[in-house]
């Protein structure tokens, strides 16, 4: 009897271990993934297609006074001209006072040129039957009006188009026999069809040699390409790499002559420290009737690796996830970059012990202003494992509750970045006489990349700058 009890014993305690065993197996199963490579991204901040505005706006009464300071002294004079009625005149002409000129309409303005005009010739005409065969010397005065047409080619020259609109003898020319006082005007005003071509050709050369926009604008060319600083705390800066140089036509507008001058490129941003000037050379330029000056750039912000764990972990250490009678707890939580994506690392304890992966691309969700990791889903080598070992942690739920864990919420750093930025750009002074003035309307995050030490966020910032260039 003794003998059979304890080999029933030894069988039902047998049978207990085996089955104690057989839970523990069940309720504890072991799992050791192995991650994804950590590779991290060049962080190169992307390029975006911009045109800066520059208006240029000429008095026309500081036109006006550097083409009176030029044309000074005898304008033009003629010897030894004969046409019919009139033998070997010589003429001279110069002005009489100030040439003024005022905006007409569009890209025309009207100039007015006060002349006087000395003649001295033989005359042999007829006048109210009366034959006048002498020779005269006179002094005349004529206020001449012209219409000129301003544009500009893709060379930079400029083009005018001057005609005249009407004149005016102020001084008309006559002839004295005692007390008759008998009016020439009729020859004087053939005289002066004559010698119209020539004086709007004369007041084209002159337009030219003041309305060099070439020369005005080379400079600026140069100064845009300088870089500046838009965020202190990132050691962000922007450096515009023009291609393009576009130019609405000229208008003549409150007595100014107005054009706005758009330079297309690219605005690409740095980090540290403040990069080379750019040296491309002025292009040729395109003529628009309209331009568009909106402005794109991209502005860094960083995440410290070690506030996203405190995030995460917050959020989801310690916590536990159950399955029915299963559950397992959140216990070790680490994140690393694999190229484009984001991994996290888990560490579990309860029903299901180890170290599993899972990874997605990092997203910016525009409506809870966060950061989120999209397409979160265990990696292949976790997957294939939970198969055998735990395919009830498939659920995605728990999935979910992952990536609600980590989220970082980015609201009060797109609202310092804008504030800084605008500071920056309100009024910032490239070079003396050179101001860019910004305006911001919108940012939001564009690109995100993982580095060993943090995530980089790329703000794509958009706006209106314009060059305000207060001397050429």
């Amino acid at each position: 009897m003794k003998k059979t009890s304890i080999v029933n014993h030894s069988v039902k305690l047998l049978v207990l271990i085996g089955t104690i065993a057989l839970l523990l197996s069940s309720c504890a199963k072991r799992i050791q993934a192995v991650g994804p490579p950590e590779t991290y991204q060049k962080v190169i901040p992307p390029k975006t297609l911009s045109t800066l505005s520059v208006p240029i706006n000429i008095p026309i009464p500081a036109l006006q006074r550097s083409v009176n300071e030029q044309t000074k002294g005898t304008l033009y004079r003629i010897n030894d001209l004969s046409y019919t009625k009139v033998d070997r005149l010589s003429m001279k002409v110069w002005k009489e006072a100030p040439i003024l000129i005022r905006g007409y309409q569009k890209d025309q303005f009207e100039i007015t040129v006060p002349l006087k005009t000395w003649l001295k010739g033989g005359v042999d005409t007829e006048v109210l039957g009366l034959r006048i065969k002498r020779s005269i010397s006179t002094n005349l005065g004529i206020r001449v009006k012209f219409l000129t047409k301003i544009g500009l080619d893709r060379n930079w020259r400029v083009n005018t188009q001057t005609r005249i609109l009407n004149y005016k003898w102020t001084k008309a020319p006559a002839i004295k026999l005692g007390p008759i006082r008998i009016p020439l005007k009729f020859l004087a005003n053939k005289l002066i069809d004559t010698q119209l071509d020539y004086i709007s050709k004369t007041i084209d050369t002159e337009i030219k040699k003041q309305v060099n926009l070439r020369q005005m604008l080379s400079g600026v060319w140069n100064q845009v390409q300088a870089p500046f600083l838009v965020s202190e705390e990132y050691k962000t800066w922007v450096r515009i790499e023009p291609t393009a140089l576009l130019m609405t036509p000229i208008s003549t507008r409150r007595q100014t002559l107005s054009t706005t001058v758009g330079m297309r490129g690219y605005a690409a941003a740095f980090v540290g420290n403040k990069p080379a000037s750019g040296r491309r050379k002025l292009p040729k330029l395109t003529i628009k009737q309209t331009l568009n000056n909106r402005f794109k750039v991209y502005l860094q912000s960083k995440i410290s690796k070690e506030y996203a764990l405190q995030v995460a972990k917050q959020n989801f250490l310690n916590k536990t996830y159950r399955n029915g009678k299963r559950k397992v707890k959140i216990v070790g939580l680490n994140l690393y970059g694999s190229g484009e994506k984001i991994v996290v690392q888990a560490q579990l304890e309860g029903s299901l012990t180890g170290t599993i992966f899972l990874s997605g691309t990092p997203a910016y969700d525009p409506k809870q202003q966060t950061i989120v990791i999209n397409d979160l889903n265990f990696n292949l080598d976790t997957r294939n494992k939970l198969i055998k070992v735990a395919n009830w942690l498939f659920h995605r739920k728990f999935i979910r509750k992952i990536k609600e864990a980590i989220q970082l919420p980015m609201k009060s750093t797109l609202a310092d970045t804008k504030k800084e930025a605008q500071k920056m750009l309100k009024n910032y002074q490239v070079t003396d006489g050179v101001t860019l003035r910004g305006t911001l309307d919108d940012l939001h995050i564009d690109k995100i990349v993982m580095t060993p030490n943090s995530i980089i966020t790329w703000i794509l910032a958009s706006g209106k700058m314009n060059v305000d260039v207060k001397k050429f």
